[in-house]
């Protein structure tokens, strides 16, 4: 799910310019944040949340402090996970659910022919 929310065109439009974002929505999640020192260590580094929403997140040239409380603002109030309380989809806000946040550079990048460019990108 690519996130956009917001009334104004215009604010809309400066967003989608310098933020992409994409949002799933899982019962759990876990991310190595550090490998193991050898092949036959124990040693890695995991970051794990349970029922949430797993957020891979890519700021571009342009992005400021207001792009990031726009984008925090749209993806908080989605109405994608289950409530169990409601019976209905409520925010992640709503269902006080876990969230992972994963820097993806790759979300920045443009295809150009065969390449994938990433000049735009925040990195």
């Amino acid at each position: 799910v690519v996130m956009m929310a917001t009334s104004d065109v215009a604010a809309r439009d400066a967003l989608r310019a310098t933020v992409r974002a994409v949002v799933q929505q899982c019962m759990s999640a876990r991310l190595q944040v550090k490998p193991p020192s050898t092949e036959e260590a124990d040693d890695a580094m995991y970051v794990e949340i349970r029922r949430g929403i797993v957020i891979y997140l890519c700021f571009l040239k342009g992005a400021d402090s207001d792009v990031v409380q726009k984008a925090v603002k749209a993806i908080a109030n989605v109405r994608l996970s289950f409530n169990p309380k409601t019976g209905s989809t409520g925010s992640i806000l709503e269902i006080q659910g876990d969230i992972l946040i994963v820097p993806q550079a790759s979300l920045g990048g443009k295809i150009k022919g065969k390449a994938v460019q990433y000049s735009n990108a925040f990195i």
